[in-house]
């Protein structure tokens, strides 16, 4: 996993001359963290809540909640009213045949009291002439039996449950949500099938109904739970979800199986039979075997399926640290004062944040660096999060700051939330002339590229590249939420409509024609029209461009829930692309003659190309990484420098446009008893106190060209009592211009505890920070902002 580093030490380095805080305790390979006040300190809020502001602010976000509400309770009433068209008779009549209504279904599936995280319920709105509440799907995640599961459940009141296009793609992202996540499935089938007047949108292609199968079939061979629980007709292609699932339960005189229904069957056959002869649960438990076990009823069939998942021997194993919950300073129902409705005023985001996180507590990074973004770390519900939040437009600053902040995030596993309100990037001569098409690309190559659990909240708007660059759908979170409040398009109404009259007006002046000023406005009020329609949460929620619209005051519920469901996946390895800075598309390996006497020591060297001011803004190069092994400190250093003279040369730089810095380790074979060598390599190796450094380094000083500086420190490993010299060496290159780049090699299998090597690096000319200690693996950046 890429925040766990493959080598460990179990050891305690104590230095006495670091601040209290820094010091930290290696436990079973992780930080442990005693205390939320160790997170991070809490953010002061600066509001008034009686200020007029305020109160209006708290109005108008209101009723947009208010109206939320209503639409949502719209949808499930309309669902229940919708039963073949016949309204509270039907109604009546549904339950007099002792069926539960679907809503009902999913509340007696799961454990009492517990919450249920229903996703689209927007799904299908005013997509269609008729009304298909919620697509005529219920999808959301659960606890059954104590264990969190994607539940999807046929809405037979609408429509009798047959697939409509967008019932299709609800389903398929309630089966991606349990992929990514590793949900177990449980499936309360009800449904006619493919909804036939559109077959054509329904059936053949990739993403069309067939995909529910391969889906499944896909998650079973991968150990994530298929359950089915046949609660009533299940036709066609349908029938094939209940056949290969894991386990399947089926009602009795209630639920049936078939391919082909009666009247097919007679149509083709002349064959006369009963639905419960054809397919019932006395045909499929007894004859068949396609299902599993025989319910009598709804609450029977549901019971059963309880038992099912509590024996699935599921364990959620959050590969994490956990402290005990703690609720905000401030109370989340504030937000809607702070945000209001109106995307053009601003707000600062740190106070959502302060009503999101525990304790409000909040450990902000660059806090000075790129403000435009607000990164930092957080905890939500006890987990470890780090936030990227919308202050402003981006530049190429913030920028980089976010996609620094991602890289750190994705090496220590650390979940990601994106608080989306972004108008876009930065344009005009001056933020092209500074790089903000490749800085802006290492941003969204971040997001892109990032592993760990990501969820994003449009908390306002999300316009342009700037919906990619903080995460919009395409860059697949985990779960994408919206506000009542936000809007998404390509670009605000108004600038479409200026964009397009614009060119309009060149084209007719072009011609010698006049475009008066009403008929400008003509031209322009149906493109703002469309945009605004376009652009509204309900528009944009009804086509599963989000999992559902939600109340700002629940937004902490909301992200808690969904950061849980989360960490029932393991972490996955992180691995970037070229435009951040990856090695693995430019590695080479070389091997040198080893001694039979000598233990191999392996030096791994990252070339940073950070160009000099006045050579044209590539920025910096991918470092080039290479291993080298060799068999004393000395040839390690001189092949070292030897191939970072061919990386220069190979990369046309020379030494006028690039400094060098060079810092290399290496390791002695004592050293690797605790490092992972062989035993026999340390057997055959000499002492520490016969080898002329125990680790050695060369730096390549630009300031000191000529010298040599001797300084040695000590640290004493309490486990093995073996002392450790660390000798810096400057070693003779021509004098360059100051402070633009260097290389950083270090040993293989060092501990991470080890000191980092003495560096000077800088970005654009500014001097790099005093060298640090760390604890964990490196990130994959090496240079100071």
């Amino acid at each position: 996993m890429a925040h766990t580093p493959s080598r460990c030490s179990h050891r305690l380095i104590v230095k006495k001359d670091l601040p209290s805080w820094a010091s930290v305790t290696i436990v079973s390979r992780r930080a442990q963290v005693s205390t939320l006040s160790e997170i991070g300190p809490a953010i002061e809020s600066l509001v008034d809540t009686n200020s007029d502001e305020f109160k209006e602010n708290a109005t108008r976000m209101g009723k947009l909640t208010a109206k939320l509400r209503q639409d949502v309770a719209k949808i499930k009433l309309d669902a229940v009213l919708h039963i073949q068209g016949g309204g509270e008779e039907a109604r009546k009549r549904h339950l007099s045949r002792k069926k539960l209504l679907p809503r009902d279904r999913v509340d007696a599936l799961l454990d009492p009291g517990s919450p249920f995280l229903e996703l689209s319920q927007f799904a299908g709105h005013e997509m269609y002439d008729e009304e298909v509440p919620a697509a005529g799907i219920i999808t959301g995640i659960g606890r059954v039996s104590g264990v969190e599961c994607m539940v999807v459940a046929n809405d037979n009141t609408v429509k009798g449950g047959t697939y409509y296009p967008i019932t299709v793609r609800k389903h398929l992202r309630a089966q991606e949500i349990a992929k990514e996540n590793r949900l177990p499935c449980v499936y309360l089938v009800d449904s006619g099938g493919a909804f036939l007047p559109r077959q054509a949108d329904v059936f053949p292609d990739k993403e069309h109904f067939g995909r529910i199968f391969y889906n499944q079939a896909n998650m079973s061979a991968a150990k994530i739970p298929q359950v089915a629980i046949v609660l009533g007709q299940c036709v066609a292609g349908g029938a094939y979800q209940p056949a290969m699932a894991d386990e399947s339960v089926i009602v009795k005189n209630q639920g049936t199986i078939f391919l082909a229904g009666p009247p097919l069957v007679k149509a083709a056959t002349g064959e006369i039979i009963s639905a419960e002869e054809l397919g019932g649960a006395d045909t499929h438990c007894k004859t068949s075997g396609v299902t599993d076990y025989m319910a009598q009823n709804d609450e029977h069939a549901l019971a059963m399926g309880r038992q099912i998942v509590a024996n699935l021997n599921y364990v959620k194993a959050a590969q994490t640290t956990i402290l005990p919950p703690e609720e905000p300073l401030y109370p989340s129902s504030e937000i809607g004062g702070i945000v209001g409705d109106n995307l053009r005023k601003p707000y600062d985001i740190k106070e959502v944040i302060a009503r999101i996180v525990d304790g409000s507590r909040f450990s902000e990074f660059k806090e000075h660096y790129g403000t435009s973004l607000v990164t930092g770390f957080a905890r939500l519900y006890g987990y470890p999060v780090g936030i990227v939040a919308n202050n402003g437009i981006l530049f190429s600053e913030s920028s980089l700051k976010g996609a620094h902040f991602i890289e750190l995030c994705s090496a220590r596993g650390i979940p990601l939330i994106f608080l989306q309100n972004i108008t876009g990037f930065m344009v005009g001569k001056s933020a092209e002339a500074g790089g903000i098409a490749k800085n802006g690309a290492k941003l969204v190559t971040a997001v892109s590229c990032a592993k760990v659990p990501k969820f994003t909240v449009i908390v306002g708007g999300s316009f342009g590249a700037g919906n990619y660059g903080m995460c919009g759908r395409a860059y697949s979170p985990r779960f994408l939420f919206t506000w009542p409040n936000s809007r998404i398009s390509v670009m605000g109404g108004e600038q479409a409509a200026n964009v397009m009259g614009q060119v309009t007006r060149d084209a007719k002046e072009k011609k010698g024609q006049i475009w008066s000023a009403d008929e400008e406005e003509t031209f322009k009020k149906p493109i703002r029209d469309q945009y605004e329609k376009e652009g509204h949460p309900y528009f944009a929620s009804a086509r599963l461009w989000d999992d559902g619209i939600i109340d700002p005051a629940d937004t902490r519920r909301v992200l808690g829930l969904s950061l849980s469901a989360s960490l029932n996946a393991p972490m996955e390895e992180t691995k970037f692309g070229i435009c951040l800075g990856s090695s693995s598309h430019s590695s080479q390996t070389h091997s040198l003659k080893s001694d039979s006497t000598m233990g191999k020591m392996v030096v791994t060297i990252m070339l940073f190309c950070i160009l000099s001011l006045n050579v044209p803004l590539r920025s910096f190069a991918a470092p080039l990484k290479s291993t080298i092994m060799a068999d004393d400190d000395s040839e390690a250093v001189e092949t070292a420098m030897i191939h970072y003279s061919n990386i220069t040369k190979s990369h046309s730089l020379d030494s006028t446009t690039a400094t060098t810095v060079h810092a290399i380790k290496t390791m002695t074979p004592n050293d690797a008893t605790t490092t992972g060598a062989t035993a026999a390599d340390a057997d055959s190796a000499p002492s520490t106190a016969d080898s002329d450094n125990g680790v050695a380094s060369a730096l390549a000083l630009q300031d000191h060209p000529h010298e040599t500086i001797n300084e040695s420190s000590t640290e004493v490993d309490h486990t093995s009592t073996t002392t450790i010299q660390s000798t810096p060496t400057i070693v003779s290159t021509p004098r360059m211009q100051p402070r633009q780049g260097f290389v950083y090699a270090e040993a293989a299998g060092m501990p991470y505890d080890q000191p980092e090597p003495q560096y000077v690096g800088s970005y654009y000319g500014r001097p790099a920070a005093e060298p640090r200690r760390r604890f964990g693996p490196p990130p994959v950046w090496h240079y100071e902002f």
